[in-house]
């Protein structure tokens, strides 16, 4: 009797089951619900333990502020007027003088850095790497991975990237105005720079004639134009042939590369020539993710621009 009512139960339980399912789909997708509409909820406590989590101290209600986006700010005024408080006992203030201020101390610490890191890099290329750390998507995501999406006063929700770029900067304005420039900059260290990890660079910088590129730099530099040679060849007669190109100048070795093409091979041998004369790391983990920051805020100069580079030029750049 006991196993005939407990298979009645569980075949009632998959009825009930197959059917919520059901209902769920006619439903539709459930709409993402913020964390303040939860009991528990408690701004100033997240607040509190957001700013312990990233190890940093913020002044009076700048944290606050930070994360105070204007449209929020006109909700609340717009909210205020309808219940006929015309002279509120506190002010909300948004967010946009430190996103402004944030901003411009990301944008010059960011092109500072990689120009310390890579000093011989010419400085169309500096300029590339920091537009791609800086697009809003990757800016966007670092606000959600430190937990901070759900901090954001706005009358959006889920929030637009738009809005966590500037909560981001505002963050680092917010930083600057509490503990200095220096904080703010190791801030945008750990995060920004931090973001290349894992990432090829050598793709953010590859010039699109490269073997021009290179041979424009030994003529400007008053040398033998470099000249591709054919070491070894495998497979001539497949489908997938191999081609090794060494490039040369006055008879000195520069460069190797490998293709399925002669073309190919020449432009990565032209390549691997570059990388070498331009200081470019082998791989991702080599690049320098923790220099000092009052070094790299001192560092003025900008690098060697790519039409007028040569060695002699980087390595007076590079000398600082």
């Amino acid at each position: 009797i006991r196993t005939v009512f407990a298979r009645k139960q569980s075949d009632e339980r998959v009825d009930m089951l197959r059917e919520l399912l059901k209902r769920k789909k006619a439903a539709g997708l459930e709409k993402p619900t913020h964390r303040a509409s939860f009991l528990e909820w408690n701004y100033q406590s997240e607040l509190y333990a957001f700013s312990n989590r990233i190890g940093e101290n913020f002044s009076n209600s700048s944290l606050e502020r930070a994360f105070t986006q204007r449209s929020y700010v006109l909700k609340q005024e717009s909210l205020q007027k309808d219940l006929g408080i015309d002279d509120p006992d506190r002010v909300l203030e948004d967010n946009r003088s430190l996103a402004e201020r944030g901003e411009k101390l990301c944008r010059d610490f960011v092109a500072r850095y990689l120009r310390t890191a890579l000093p011989s890099l010419p400085e169309e290329n500096i300029q590339s790497i920091r537009d791609h750390l800086l697009q809003p998507e990757n800016v966007a995501n670092i606000i959600t991975n430190i937990g901070a999406d759900e901090l954001i006063l706005t009358s959006e929700f889920p929030t637009e990237i738009q809005t966590r770029v500037s909560t981001f900067y505002a963050l680092v304005g917010a930083i600057e105005e509490s503990s200095g420039k220096e904080r703010g900059a190791l801030f945008t260290r750990d995060f920004i720079i931090a973001s290349l990890s894992g990432q090829d660079i050598n793709a953010l910088i590859t010039p699109e004639n490269k073997f021009e590129t290179l041979k424009e730099i030994f003529l400007r530099e008053g040398k033998e134009e470099p000249e591709p040679r054919l070491i070894a060849q495998v497979g001539t007669n497949t489908i997938i042939p191999s081609f090794r190109v060494g490039i040369y100048s006055a008879k000195k070795h520069i460069g190797t590369g490998d293709g399925e093409s002669l073309k190919d091979a020449v432009d990565n041998a032209s390549l691997n020539a570059l990388w070498k004369i331009w200081g470019v790391p082998d791989a991702v983990f080599q690049f320098p993710y923790q220099l000092d920051v009052s070094k790299v805020l001192n560092n003025n100069q900008t690098n060697v621009l790519a039409s007028e580079w040569t060695r002699e030029k980087a390595g007076q750049k590079a000398g600082r």
